[in-house]
């Protein structure tokens, strides 16, 4: 029995373009229907059933991305591939063709001798033309070979801060010792690294990365949406690299689901215009319950008391356990025994290191509750006195103090352990700022 020919739907408003590509393709051996008018598109692959669609997303009177949403969108049609064949080639309505899902992306002018054996290796999901083209992001493998890092034993962890400050409206126009960048912070074991959050920090710690050809398998646990943490993630440097898995795990906001969220900071964003990761890039929701990263390295989370979905980690790796909790609002009253403070006392229980919001001046704080933060004497207190943690690490300092309104708050949180002879060290973030916990 003779196999049947592929069958290709083609939709181009540009008659020359249209049936120059109805007829590259008709030679090479495929079964093709040119379609007349684009606004018929979604009936005709209804009814025709076309093994692909290539089409133009610059239709008369339409937007062929919102025709491609509805085709994806349609349970009936929604397996059916598509492939844009377009002179606006914009890197934004690419991604929002891949994020629409899109096989690939293909500029007018195309070449004539090349074009049909394209469309073919796409048909037979070539993953080395998808990347090319923009397809194939996403993959599941499991973690490659780990990278040793010799400085570290194998019951070694080190913390490196990146960037600790909170994002606000306005920034001081100052030089500051304790740095700009907003949050993220680098976990190292011997053979792992773990980074929370992907704010503007995590920029130029892609850069030591890329400059140091080391960890090529990386998770990347981001603890909410809020702009300060995720603003850096979408120009991560290793993100342009095909050599990397990047791992990003958290919840959604809100009602959105987490892998969605994900996706819309990377493709066709209203918020940024960033370049379209060639890194693989793979997502996980995450919940309360203890989830292997890898061998020996275990996470667990808790909803921090913040405004939208915001989640506390713990990170047990080399016999260590740490905890990132950047933004969460202590109620600060140990007597009161307050359920989130209770909570999350026994969550950072004997913990190695705890790195806590350390937002805002006692002042502020008692102001500005609502907005779910602390301040460094009030995390001061809690490290020591319900969590009984190791060290404390502040962090995520309002974005808009000075460097002589950090020094003083974080002066008197360190005054406050010493003067009550609390085990628990105090440590004062800023970039570069680097622990390792023995």
């Amino acid at each position: 029995m003779e196999e049947r020919a592929p069958l290709i739907l083609v939709a181009d408003d540009d008659e020359v373009s249209g049936r120059l590509a109805h007829d590259l393709l008709d030679g090479a051996g495929f079964s093709v229907h040119l379609l007349g008018k684009s606004i018929d598109i979604i009936p005709a692959i209804k009814q025709a059933k076309p093994d692909m669609v290539v089409m133009d997303i610059t239709l008369s009177g339409m937007d062929g991305l919102k025709v491609i949403r509805m085709i994806k969108s349609d349970l009936e049609i929604s397996a059916v591939r598509i492939v844009v064949v377009s002179e606006n080639d914009f890197e934004y309505e690419k991604q929002r063709a891949f994020k629409y899902g899109v096989e690939a992306f293909i500029k007018k002018p195309f070449n004539v001798d090349t074009f049909a054996s394209q469309i073919s290796q796409i048909l037979s999901g070539n993953k080395e033309l998808l990347t090319a083209f923009g397809g194939g992001v996403e993959e599941e493998e499991m973690p490659g070979a780990p990278h040793a890092d010799d400085t570290l034993s194998e019951t070694q962890a080190r913390i490196t801060v990146w960037g600790c400050r909170g994002f606000a409206p306005e920034m001081p126009n100052l030089v500051s010792a304790y740095g700009k960048q907003t949050s993220c912070v680098a976990v190292e074991t011997r053979e792992r690294l773990v980074i929370f959050d992907g704010g503007s920090g995590i920029i130029p710690l892609g850069r030591k990365l890329l400059a140091e050809s080391g960890h090529r398998d990386i998770w990347i646990l981001l603890t909410h949406f809020h702009l300060g943490h995720v603003m850096g993630l979408p120009y991560f440097p290793c993100l342009a690299n095909p050599a990397y898995t990047i791992r990003i795990a958290g919840a959604g906001p809100g009602e959105d689901k987490f892998a969605e969220a994900v996706r819309g900071i990377f493709y066709a964003s209203p918020w940024w215009h960033a370049p379209r990761p060639r890194a693989r890039i793979l997502i996980y929701e995450m919940s309360g319950d203890v989830c292997e990263l890898a061998p020996g390295i275990r996470v667990r989370t808790m909803q921090a008391h913040h405004p939208s979905m915001t989640l506390c980690y713990r990170l047990e790796a080399a016999g260590k356990k740490i905890v990132y909790a950047p933004d969460s609002g202590l109620f600060g009253d140990a007597a009161a025994m307050q359920a989130y403070d209770e909570k999350l006392g026994e969550f950072c229980r004997r913990a190695d290191a705890v790195i806590h919001d350390a937002c805002f001046t006692d002042e502020d704080w008692q102001s500005r509750r609502e907005e779910g933060h602390s301040s460094p004497a009030a995390a001061m207190e809690f490290a020591a006195l319900q969590a009984e943690a190791k060290n404390l690490v502040l962090f995520h300092y309002d974005g808009a103090y000075s460097d002589e309104t950090v020094d003083k708050m974080t002066e008197r949180a360190a005054r406050l352990a010493k003067l009550n002879s609390w085990e628990t060290q105090c440590h004062t973030a800023r970039e570069g700022f680097s622990l390792t916990l023995e």
